[in-house]
């Protein structure tokens, strides 16, 4: 019996020439793979050396049991296209050339008068799935001239639809910060210890990583941090004002006007967009959020409604618009039921 492991990658890191740790490191994999009946297919096998510097010295390839390794300039791991200088120009070209093809298909269903719900979920389905594909990787760190050419293809698409879809900048930071939110509550993911070194003890914030280049700066874990923080400048500015309720608390106002304080000044900040961000957000910032909550309500003395409740509420109204409005883009996402429901 033959046994084969596909998508095995071994990552090495040469520092100042020095690379008898990589091929020890190759050595002992391929060792590894022979005491455990693994069969290596040195021809499928590929090396890729990710330099960023001008002038690259040259190098040896690796030998596995004497056939000398392919050196590739880039290579498709995963469904992603990985490039010597992890600028994503390979992955973007790809990526343009795959879902410009199949926006053909949807122009062909629009030609036949299609209903839009049919026409949107074809798109999800073929064009979005290509388009915005492992886009957590590689959509903070693309050129601004491959991201517009992206972007053009989701404006062709809309225009097709007769919708204005999402473009890719911020759908990649949803995203990403969907994604950095998973790792943080799976204690089991390889980042998980590393995002969770970076919370602040004091503020809930994370701290920020120091990159000393652009390329780091954009990457993933930098960014999904820098998104995080700003959605913790809510929890921050509720704070903020709760000083002017003790205060106003402190002169003796009655509970009816501090209410409308409360409501005007705090609450207005805690239901800001909440239906587009509170979803995602984690058990320990919905705490954060809800002690904001119970602290206005010790001041005030009277009960006054949880996140939750407003995020239901604010929910069920957005909800509602939606299905009234004909003219809404999701509007045809909203299909009652013969029961009303």
């Amino acid at each position: 019996m033959q046994k084969f492991s596909d998508d095995t990658a071994i990552v090495g890191c040469v520092r100042n020439g020095q690379e008898r740790e990589y091929r020890s490191l190759v050595e002992d994999f391929v060792e590894w793979c022979t005491t455990n009946h693994l069969k290596l297919n040195i021809i499928k096998t590929k090396e890729m050396c990710i330099d960023f510097r001008r002038s690259r010295p040259s190098q040896q390839p690796i030998s596995i049991k004497g056939v000398d390794v392919e050196v590739v300039r880039s290579y498709r791991y995963l469904g992603v296209h990985l490039d010597e200088r992890l600028d994503w120009s390979v992955n973007t070209d790809i990526v343009y050339k795959k879902a410009q093809s199949r926006l053909y298909f949807l122009r062909r269903l629009g030609s036949f008068r299609i209903c839009q719900k049919l026409l949107l979920m074809f798109y999800q389905s073929v064009v979005a799935s290509v388009l915005f594909y492992a886009v957590v990787c590689w959509g903070g760190s693309i050129s601004k001239r491959d991201a517009g050419r992206l972007d053009r293809l989701v404006r062709k698409a809309g225009s097709v639809l007769g919708l204005e879809l999402e473009s890719l900048t911020p759908l990649a930071e949803r995203r990403a910060l969907s994604k950095l939110l998973h790792i943080m509550d799976n204690v089991h993911h390889p980042l998980h210890s590393t995002i969770i070194r970076q919370r602040s003890s004091f503020s809930g914030r994370l701290l920020s990583q120091s990159c000393s280049t652009d390329r780091l700066r954009k990457s993933f874990v930098p960014q999904a941090i820098r998104l995080f923080n700003s959605s913790h400048t809510i929890t921050k500015k509720a704070q903020q004002r709760l000083y002017f309720l003790r205060r106003l608390r402190k002169a003796h106002l009655p509970p009816p006007i501090l209410t409308t304080f409360y409501r005007g000044t705090i609450e207005s900040i805690l239901s800001s967009c909440i239906t587009a961000w509170f979803g995602n957000c984690t058990a320990s910032d919905r705490k954060s959020l809800q002690r904001v909550v119970r602290t206005a309500e010790k001041i005030i003395g009277v009960s006054l409604p949880t996140v939750m409740d407003i995020y239901t509420t604010l929910c069920i109204r957005k909800a509602n618009s939606i299905v009234d409005d004909y003219t809404h883009p999701s509007h045809t996402l909203f299909t009652l039921l013969p029961s009303g429901k």
